[in-house]
């Protein structure tokens, strides 16, 4: 997903307002946010879409989507 950002200029999207380019005006960041937020939207499968579908940011909808795939995973243990 990372590279499809990077290959579209929607990367800096990831970083929330927070890390907007100071040489960037709020209505070109409302854009850029738009799109990549609806680039995220449209490369996720229904099921996972049902549960980010009311968050309205990039930063919110990437967040929702790491916390429903991230895992806990234990230390291997030797035998």
């Amino acid at each position: 997903m990372i590279t499809i950002f990077t290959q579209n200029g929607l990367k800096k999207a990831l970083g929330g307002k927070a890390k907007k380019p100071d040489s960037m005006t709020d209505e070109q960041w409302e854009d850029l946010d738009e799109k990549a937020l609806f680039t995220i939207q449209l490369y996720l499968a229904s099921h996972v879409l049902r549960e980010a579908l009311d968050k309205t940011t990039t930063t919110s909808v990437w967040l929702a989507v790491e916390v429903l795939y991230m895992t806990k995973t234990s230390p291997t243990k030797s035998a």
